[in-house]
């Protein structure tokens, strides 16, 4: 794993680079452009900022769509204090909801980093899901989290990669690719340098006060993230139903929301 961690730092580095040199060479660019159209970055972030409300009303329908497989849980835990599976899956799977409705507020305004940030929540709560789902009431993970303690997502990665690689000939790199998605959403939580060149106005030249890089990159970057984390989190409760409780008929109905066009 630490080869592989030193492959995604590389190329978040490598990136960096990229994007920074890419931002120098436009300065010319983007002062001829405001000449010939001074209104050229608010048109933009106008074209931008209808486009995320397309894809918000479309993610939220889906997420409407998945709710009631979610609050039906509750059913399967008589007390919300239990300490059980069902009421931990319950408890991440509202919380993981609940982070879908916040990224949409933001997003509709324009806050891209910090709808990513909430991404990477989402990201480690579907995972948790998946660890007590495999390691089930027996193994110490779970009182452990119960206990207040935190579980590493490697750890969840790892049950993940278990889980999803049972009965193949050839084994699918899913610990390793979790693990670059988790290092990519971890540049917004950590202030990275990486992440803040999302909130840089190449028009302006400056902080991304108008949010015009924002509306830009939550329409091409984080809804686009947010709509796979969605159906990431359709597939979880897919699990949850068809291996833990064992509910065919669920598992199908999930299966058309998660096959549906967007």
């Amino acid at each position: 794993m630490p080869a592989e961690i030193n492959k995604i730092k590389e190329k978040l580095r490598l990136g960096i680079r990229a994007r920074k040199r890419l931002l120098v060479q436009q300065e010319d660019e983007m002062s001829k452009i405001l000449e010939s159209d001074p209104k050229r970055s608010q048109k933009e972030r106008e074209e931008n900022r209808r486009a995320v409300a397309t894809q918000v009303a479309e993610l939220q329908g889906r997420l409407d769509a998945c709710r009631p497989y979610i609050t039906r849980i509750k059913s399967l835990v008589p007390k919300i204090s239990d300490e059980t599976v069902e009421a931990a899956s319950y408890l991440l799977f509202c919380k993981a909801a609940q982070h879908f409705e916040a990224i949409f507020l933001l997003t509709a305004e324009g806050l891209n980093i910090q709808a990513c940030e909430l991404i990477r929540a989402i990201c480690e709560a579907l995972d948790l899901i998946v660890l007590v789902l495999v390691e089930g009431p027996d193994r110490p993970n779970l009182k452990k989290w119960f206990d207040g303690e935190i579980i590493s997502n490697e750890e969840a990665r790892e049950a993940a990669h278990r889980f999803l690689n049972q009965g193949r000939s050839e084994m699918q790199p899913v610990k390793e690719t979790k693990a670059g998605i988790y290092a990519g959403l971890s540049t917004y939580s950590h202030m990275s340098y990486a992440a803040l060149m999302d909130s840089i106005d190449v028009y302006a030249r400056d902080f991304d006060w108008n949010r015009v890089a924002g509306f830009h990159y939550s329409n091409v970057g984080s809804l686009p993230f947010a709509k796979e984390m969605l159906q990431a989190m359709i597939i979880t409760l897919k699990q949850f139903y068809r291996f833990h409780l064992r509910d065919e008929v669920s598992f199908w109905e999930l299966n058309k929301i998660h096959d549906a066009p967007a």
